[in-house]
């Protein structure tokens, strides 16, 4: 179940293709597979078939710093949690270390569904995280238009600062404490946009910047939002 597909920068002969099982796989230009680039099946939880290994980003860096961000589910408790970590390549870009794994950000998620999963480093240097409104239908919670959670959001996060990372001064709720594990006391400072059911993919425009999202809809209709 192939849910993405990158090419690494400076290498245009390398692609790597995200499944949802928990494992990175390298193709060339002719499409043999080449390894596994890194295989976390041991923590993904995929059972839900919304759930999995869901998105994946390289540092813009990555040819000196050799780190990865990877976003799937993990089991917790009797439910899944969302998670965002780093990952390390200690080999020069060519696999990543499965036991380098620093969690960066986390959410506790209400339901199986609607989990998001897409991260991109934006033409900021951001990393943006996308965030599904925690599942079932009809927001029952009414997660995605109450910015105490990160659910139904986008984040925006600094993960060159201090770790596991710092606000941008720019975010509609910088100053407030972090969100741990999704939840804050106020409006969760990491929160860049809200009001999202499950923005599945999205991509920035490669001449422009802008935020194009595709938020998945649930009986008639499907959303493509200029964020």
């Amino acid at each position: 179940q192939p849910l993405a597909l990158q090419q690494v920068p400076g290498a245009g002969q390398r692609w790597l293709v995200v499944e949802r099982a928990g494992v990175i796989i390298e193709v060339n230009d002719a499409g043999a597979e080449q390894g596994e680039f890194i295989n976390i099946t041991g923590v993904v939880n995929s059972s839900a078939g919304e759930a999995g290994l869901l998105g994946f980003a390289l540092h813009p860096d990555f040819a000196n710093n050799g780190f990865a961000f990877l976003s799937y589910t993990r089991t917790s408790g009797s439910g899944i949690e969302s998670v965002v970590a780093r990952y390390t390549s200690f080999d020069g870009g060519q696999t990543l270390d499965p036991a380098s794994e620093e969690v960066v950000i986390s959410v506790l998620q209400d339901f199986g569904n609607h989990n998001g999963g897409e991260i991109t480093f934006g033409p900021d240097g951001l990393l943006y995280i996308a965030w599904g409104d925690g599942g079932s239908g009809d927001d029952p919670n009414n997660r995605a238009q109450d910015n105490t959670n990160l659910m139904g959001t986008f984040s925006r996060i600094d993960v060159d600062g201090a770790q596991p990372y710092t606000i941008p001064a720019d975010n509609p709720f910088a100053g407030n404490a972090l969100c741990a594990q999704g939840f804050g006391g106020a409006d969760c400072p990491e929160v860049y946009a809200w009001g999202f059911r499950n923005p599945w993919r999205w991509s920035f425009d490669s001449n422009s910047g802008d935020l194009w999202v595709a938020d998945v809809g649930q009986g008639r209709f499907e959303e493509i939002n200029a964020v």
